[in-house]
């Protein structure tokens, strides 16, 4: 069967799971993977465990009864700051036409239009040596000395005394003019993809 946009609305239909899953006997379970977007500036009032504001979302946008699978805050609520009234959040759509449908046009959250972009995962990243190739985290991390992120000189981040972009050297493809922690950086980008 080929792969197109009517299959794959048949596939996450529960009358096409339910027929398609009957092929491969009584064990099997066909689980949906949603695709995350990412929801900035959406006004802090929003309940996220609501269902209600999640289907109040997909009418405000023209979305069938159910596209939203959930929400949830990048930022736990408690981190909050108490003059903060807009904070991003995280929605899973359940089907990929309607996730770039979103991210093409936008959402309507309680009022405001509030920009979408594709949910990307973060690489591994040791904050000891600013590595995202070696698959480690900090307390794992063999080398002896802190990297900065920054300029790559032997001390922690916190430390640095750089202030231009002409003083920013990256650990991870040693090219000078920005840091570690540039999101432009070819590895960080080679990583996400």
């Amino acid at each position: 069967m080929p792969c197109t946009n009517h299959n794959t609305d048949w596939l996450c239909s529960p009358d096409g799971a339910k027929a398609f899953t009957s092929k491969f006997g009584s064990n099997v379970e066909l689980v949906i993977r949603p695709f995350p977007i990412l929801v900035e500036f959406v006004p802090i009032h929003l309940n996220t465990n609501d269902l209600s504001a999640l289907r109040e979302i997909e009418h405000k946008n023209a979305l069938l009864t159910g596209t939203i699978k959930s929400a949830r805050w990048i930022k736990p609520i408690k981190w909050r700051s108490p003059l903060q009234w807009k904070a991003h959040l995280t929605l899973e759509i359940l089907k990929p036409s309607d996730a770039n449908q979103a991210i093409k046009n936008s959402l309507i959250v309680l009022e405001p239009c509030c920009s979408i972009h594709k949910l990307l995962p973060e690489p591994t990243w040791c904050m000891k040596c600013q590595s995202f190739k070696g698959l480690h985290f900090t307390k794992e991390c063999k080398k002896l000395d802190d990297t900065c992120g920054t300029c790559t000189g032997n001390y922690r981040i916190k430390e640095c005394e750089a202030i231009s972009l002409d003083q920013c050297y990256c650990a991870n493809c040693k090219e000078a003019r920005h840091a570690a922690w540039d999101c432009e950086c070819l590895i960080y980008l080679e990583k996400v993809r």
